[in-house]
């Protein structure tokens, strides 16, 4: 997508249909992987026009769609264009946590273009990235002890910016049109449930690693409790102690 608007940017149509054309085919692989779950979503909503109980993976861009439709009409294809604008409604659609926004009531208008008029585009990106932060957790063992688990966390940074105006001047006749942007597209919803979508993976090898890392700490403490004499309790005490702090300065999320 962002390819695409690169090549825009250099007035190059051509090569943005191209990186459009590749981001359709990557649409394609994912819905082919997720076909069963996606239309148990379409059967929903052409039953209930409501989804419920049937999770999937961010798998259409609405953002993508926009650009495409637009890209399309640019080159009088207007039946690609008409498809476009066809799957970026179904993306709000089938997607609700991804886009937990109105659809742009502008989208409608898009194709209503006659030869005789142009009909100007505004898009911009605006707002701060998620971050990934650090999560302590302590998780107590049977033999008593407790062993740190670093999980990383997703968080959002949110923004200042309430609204968008943008501002348009006829030079000719001096006249102007003013209209605020509409929201098409949440790169931070996205991250999130990518993120998601991996969260279980992402603690299970955390886990995993303080397990082992703590293993030794393990050892430590029983050699500890079941010392014959004094000298020997103090050495695998300080032992443990090394390897308690080894454990908790080297475990990073």
């Amino acid at each position: 997508v962002f390819m695409a608007l690169n090549y825009i940017q250099e007035d190059d149509t051509e090569n943005a249909l191209v990186e459009i054309r590749r981001f359709d085919n990557k649409l394609k692989e994912v819905t082919q992987k997720y076909q069963a779950e996606l239309a148990q979503v379409q059967q929903q909503l052409a039953d209930e026009n409501s989804l419920h109980g049937a999770t999937i993976e961010f798998h259409n861009s609405a953002l993508a769609r926009y650009l495409s439709m637009i890209l399309y009409r640019s080159t009088n294809d207007f039946a690609s264009a008409e498809v476009d604008s066809r799957l970026l409604k179904n993306a709000f659609e089938t997607e609700p946590d991804i886009y937990d926004f109105s659809i742009p009531s502008t989208v409608a208008e898009e194709l209503a273009v006659t030869k005789q008029e142009a009909r100007l585009n505004v898009l911009m990106f605006t707002g701060n990235a998620p971050v990934k932060r650090e999560n302590i957790m302590r998780i107590a063992s049977p033999n008593g002890f407790y062993y740190k688990v670093a999980l990383p966390e997703m968080v959002k940074r949110g923004s200042s910016i309430e609204r968008i105006e943008v501002t348009a001047r006829n030079e000719q006749t001096g006249g102007t049109a003013r209209m605020d942007a509409e929201k098409i597209e949440s790169i931070e919803n996205i991250a999130f449930d990518t993120y998601r979508q991996h969260r279980s993976l992402i603690y299970g090898r955390s886990v995993a690693r303080s397990l082992l890392k703590s293993t030794t700490t393990t050892v430590f403490g029983a050699l500890e409790e079941n010392a014959d004499n004094s000298s020997d309790r103090e050495l695998y005490h300080n032992l443990r102690l090394i390897s308690t702090m080894a454990t908790e300065f080297s475990e990073r999320a």
